[in-house]
């Protein structure tokens, strides 16, 4: 997978997010909204804004594998 240009909402000198589940699912929150990620959905988004991953489920066995890339 390429990835050119910049995320939309970013500017130059912003840092963009990628983010791809593998496996399971994960909640992704971007400042006050959150993305719900299942396996083989992924998402960009601006990484100067306060974000964090949870695990997308109500089961504490269960487990998701992502990746996360953050770059300019």
């Amino acid at each position: 997978m390429r990835m050119t240009g910049y995320c939309k909402g970013t500017r130059k000198r912003d840092i963009c997010g990628s983010i791809r589940c593998f496996e399971g699912q994960v909640v992704i929150t971007v400042e006050e909204s959150a993305c719900r990620l299942e396996q083989g959905h992924a998402m960009t988004f601006n990484a100067n804004l306060p974000h964090m991953d949870e695990p997308g489920f109500e089961v504490t066995d269960a487990r998701a594998l992502i990746l996360i890339v953050v770059g300019k």
